[in-house]
């Protein structure tokens, strides 16, 4: 064949070949131009559904598309939306995260991912994802009071924040509870002056708001201007604000503005509403003082003395930050999940939501607390060899060993902790607890205020052990101390009630 046949049978093959391309590229575009068609349909439609209020619906509708327009980053970010609307926060976060995949350098989604994370308490990746909104587009309000209010959150660096709040309010000063935000953060920042400016503004937009009251009485206290904080108390209590706190504060400016018999009645209802209010016990032994009453006077000194130094006993409960995730605990253990309960610790931990010497730990306190006693001491028994330096797990075997009655081993536990660490609140605790049954009252004292402890069973024994000594009237302190830190627990009410009667109180 000659070399003239070969190259028109090439140029006809190449002819074909482009062809082909041709018309394999059309039906592709074609068929994308239909896919595009067919998901702009999808989202205009939820679109509406939205807008309709049937999320349900369109919910339904953006998973099912999913299935068929699989891991399209719109159709997550609808999704999410939908979910971010239904207060659904895992399932939102899942979902805005897969959208910002597709476009990272959305400001909305940051924006609402970071919202989702608030609203389930990862504050630190609430605020890291606001951060990365706040790069992208620093002129954004509502972005830069969002960062504002998530780094002035309480615990975090306030004067961090304000800026940030203080520039949202230049660029929208319309921003809502954005003067309370930015008056917040200066009461934090105790610059009492501009914040009560501020939350005077926050309370012409929002008259009928009792806590911002509230907080103008604290600035107001906080600058000594006690006549101007007792009529923002006064106000706080005339809308809403009627908690203890707000009780204590109208007492206390009250007294400090020289009217001590007035001041008698804020300063009881705050301590009815919470008996362990310390200040508010000092600031009404301050009142009966002034009024020459001089035996309640030093009662409620005594009182205010005992409570002063108690801090509450260690147990997990305080050491994992939010109570869901302790009830989600609680959950596994009653299924029986031990594995899937110290993952769930162990993710916590990675978080650092757990607080104690190890993840046993926790799960041998947690089965003491169901009263599932040998469950209980094989996890702490665990714990103590993971963890053979920390006090409180033999103080923690010791309370194992005292509720199934062997008190020579409990003994031996408690001292070991104390030996490990001589202020061990809880092996004091526990050995007073175990002395106390022994009816060995002085020893059972020695050691309850030796541990400082504010468990209200623990000062119920305390009392008791007044009361056998011969002491009424440190017991009745002890009582009235019990009650404030046990308030809301029947059970516990009902004992103490139960002990006055047997004392005849």
């Amino acid at each position: 064949m000659s070399s003239g046949i070969v190259r028109v049978m090439s140029s006809a093959c190449l002819v074909r070949i482009k062809l082909g391309l041709v018309m394999l590229l059309a039906t592709t575009t074609l068929a994308a131009a239909q896919a595009d068609v067919g998901l702009a349909a999808i989202l205009q439609q939820g679109e509406k559904l939205i807008q309709t209020g049937h999320l349900a619906e369109a919910q339904q509708l953006y998973e099912k598309a999913l299935k068929r327009f699989s891991g399209d980053f719109r159709l997550q970010s609808e999704l999410g939306m939908v979910f971010f609307q239904e207060n659904d926060w895992p399932h939102a976060i899942e979902h805005l995260r897969a959208g910002l995949s597709g476009k990272p350098k959305s400001v909305d989604l940051l924006f609402y991912l970071s919202y989702a994370y608030f609203a389930s308490s990862e504050t630190k990746l609430a605020r890291e994802t606001i951060a990365k909104a706040a790069v992208l587009d620093p002129k954004d309000a509502r972005v830069c009071q969002k960062y504002g209010e998530y780094l002035t959150m309480p615990g975090d660096k306030d004067e961090e924040g304000l800026p940030w709040l203080l520039k949202a309010r230049n660029l929208n000063p319309s921003l809502q509870r954005i003067d309370f935000e930015i008056g917040a953060a200066q009461f934090a920042m105790q610059d009492y002056q501009a914040a009560a400016e501020n939350l005077e503004a926050a309370q012409k937009r929002e008259p009928e708001d009792g806590h911002i009251a509230f907080l103008r009485g604290e600035s107001w206290a906080g600058m000594g201007q006690w006549d101007k904080a007792r009529d923002a108390y006064d106000f706080a209590l005339a809308h809403g604000s009627s908690d203890a706190l707000t009780y204590y504060g109208l007492g206390k400016a009250l007294r400090a503005s020289g009217d001590p018999a007035d001041s008698i009645e804020p300063l009881q209802k705050a301590l009815a509403l919470q008996p362990a209010l310390n200040e508010a016990h000092l600031q009404l032994g301050k009142a009966y003082r002034d009024l020459g009453k001089i035996n309640e006077a030093e009662h409620e000194n005594a009182v205010f003395v005992t409570i002063k130094d108690r801090t509450p006993r260690a147990v997990p409960k305080e050491g994992i930050d939010q109570k869901q995730s302790w009830d989600d605990l609680k959950r596994l253990l009653e299924a029986g999940k031990e594995q899937e309960a110290l993952d769930y610790l162990s993710h916590l931990s990675g978080r650092g939501q757990v607080n104690f010497p190890n993840l046993s730990y926790v799960l041998g306190v947690e089965y003491f607390r169901m009263g599932r006693n040998e469950d209980a001491k094989r996890w702490l028994l665990k714990a103590r060899a993971e963890t053979p330096t920390a006090a409180v797990i033999p103080a923690h075997l010791g309370l194992v060993q005292l509720a199934t009655g062997d008190f020579t081993g409990a003994e031996e536990l408690f001292q070991s902790g104390l030996r490990l660490d001589p202020a061990d609140q809880l092996s004091l605790a526990g050995l007073g607890e175990l002395k106390y049954l022994q009816q060995r009252w002085a020893e059972a004292i020695e050691n309850l205020e030796k541990s400082k402890t504010s468990d209200p069973y623990a000062l119920l024994m305390l009392a008791d052990s007044y009361f056998q000594m011969g002491n009424s009237d440190q017991a009745m302190i002890t009582v009235q101390v019990a009650r404030g830190f046990g308030a809301g627990d029947k059970a516990l009410l009902e004992l103490l009630d139960r002990l006055l009667a047997a004392h005849k109180q």
